[in-house]
């Protein structure tokens, strides 16, 4: 039965009690942790004063429950629960736990609770509870960007002015920045240029009818040699499509002088995907999909469901060992790869479609004199409501509420998410906010350009975000 239990902080939160917990969920190797399963209050409960969220947690001790942590979902958008207390000994129905809840904006929301463990296991998510929040908004309320206006918009109280580019775009994957500034955009077409906030009227590189671009990534000596790299597919000699990594040079917001470096990497039509970036060492870092065959992410003999180290020239850097491109092994469907310019860690975001599930992985890297490997760390799992889309490390200046953030594009879920790490230890995930609500969805790629705006793409435009 849901309760209100106003709170003395003078926060807006919720307080509902959740039933008994159900049975363990298994998960690889290991269990994750008893589901909290809702009976949550009658109707839609109004949100007036100062609430938490109370639930009972099923755990085999008081140890095994102090291992534990609780995600609270907010209309699908994950956040790590904060002030989170656990009252001893456990009743028939499990530990009685409580928590804050995020501040919401009024209106109706849908919530739900999911605990995971240390190994990052979640269990599946509680039962829904509908609340509506009565009282003043976090943030400015959402509006939609139209081309040439701007559009209100704040984190965490700030405002941000929210403009989009002139001209359209065709279901770009990814962008990148030039370091004089221009954005080059990877859409259905092939490669765009804007500058100066407008798309370059010709395409920088034009796609055969069967071919696409995922990928692109500017070399770090762009300065002297003018290289960009880029990923997609073509068809194979069968007909069938297959991966492809080719270097191209830029000049005159045109792209030729076509290199391939990489190719003949299987695909399956309709569901590609791969990242592509250049990394703090000098070195290429590209990842493909697993080929539509979940078993080839853990053959090392295939370069599916992998992240490649390779030299500017495609051959492969001789530090690697075993003395093969395969860096990272375990991947499926690669969504972007970033490196946190706080602690040096790279991470990937993965997702699995068939399952409409998402992960976010750090990577470590075991470094000898003569040799560098590396593997996945720590995985953190996302909403289905999340699945990724994009990601990438804030290193801008313009919006200082996301300094050190790492931020994901999820196209099947409103706006940007937010993931703030430990201050001990930026490899452990504290917390996971939605940003901007409505203001922009359906968000496809992002990258931060050498002017500290956030550029986000849409399924049709080009989004740039920076502080007032």
């Amino acid at each position: 039965m849901g309760i209100l239990k106003p709170m003395k902080s003078g926060r807006r939160f919720l307080a509902a009690t959740l039933a008994a917990a159900t049975q363990l969920f298994a998960c690889s190797s290991s269990n994750a942790p008893a589901p909290p399963s809702a009976t949550p209050p009658s109707g839609n409960q109004p949100i007036r004063g100062s609430e938490r969220i109370g639930w009972d947690q099923r755990a085999n001790d008081a140890a095994e429950l102090a291992t534990l942590g609780y995600a609270i979902y907010v209309d699908g958008a994950r956040t790590v629960a904060a002030g989170v207390s656990c009252a001893t000994p456990a009743s028939a129905t499990g530990f009685a736990c409580s928590a804050a809840l995020p501040m919401m904006a009024p209106g109706a929301h849908t919530l739900t609770v999911a605990a995971f463990n240390a190994d990052g296991l979640e269990s599946p998510q509680s039962s829904q509870i509908l609340v509506t929040v009565v009282g003043t908004a976090s943030s400015a309320p959402p509006v939609a960007p139209t081309a040439g206006n701007q559009t209100p918009a704040s984190i965490d109280g700030a405002p941000l002015r929210v403009e989009t580019l002139a001209g359209r775009v065709d279901s770009p994957n990814d962008l990148t920045v030039l370091p004089d500034g221009r954005l080059l955009i990877a859409d259905r077409s092939g490669i765009r240029i804007a500058a100066d906030g407008r798309l370059v009227d010709e395409p920088a590189y034009t796609l055969g009818s069967r071919d696409t671009v995922l990928a692109i990534a500017v070399d770090g000596d762009y300065s002297r040699n003018h290289f960009v790299y880029v990923a997609g597919t073509s068809p194979s000699r069968g007909g069938e499509p297959a991966f492809w990594l080719a270097r191209l040079r830029e000049a005159g917001n045109r792209l030729g002088e076509r290199a391939v470096l990489l190719d003949g990497v299987p695909a399956v039509a309709g569901s590609v995907s791969a990242s592509l970036r250049m990394g703090p060492d000098g070195n290429l870092y590209v990842s493909f999909d697993d080929g539509g065959d979940v078993k080839s992410s853990g053959d090392l003999g295939s370069f599916n469901g992998k992240l490649l180290r390779l030299k500017t020239d495609g051959t492969t850097p001789r530090d690697q060992s075993p003395p093969t491109p395969v860096y990272v092994a375990g991947i499926h469907s690669p969504r972007g790869l970033d490196w946190d310019p706080m602690s040096g860690s790279l991470w990937l975001a993965d997702a699995q479609p068939a399952s409409k599930t998402g992960r976010l992985n750090s990577v470590a890297e075991q470094r000898s004199a003569t040799a560098r490997r590396a593997a996945i760390e720590h995985s953190y799992a996302m909403s289905a409501q999340a699945m990724p889309s994009a990601m990438t490390f804030y290193r801008g200046t313009t919006i200082p509420q996301l300094t050190g953030a790492l931020l994901v594009a999820a196209e099947t879920n409103r706006g940007l998410l937010r993931v703030q790490f430990e201050a001990s230890d930026r490899t452990r995930v504290r917390s996971t906010g939605s940003l901007l609500g409505d203001v922009i969805t359906g968000a496809r790629a992002m990258t931060v350009g050498r002017d500290g705006r956030l550029y986000v793409a849409t399924r049709d435009s080009i989004v740039a975000i920076s502080g007032m």
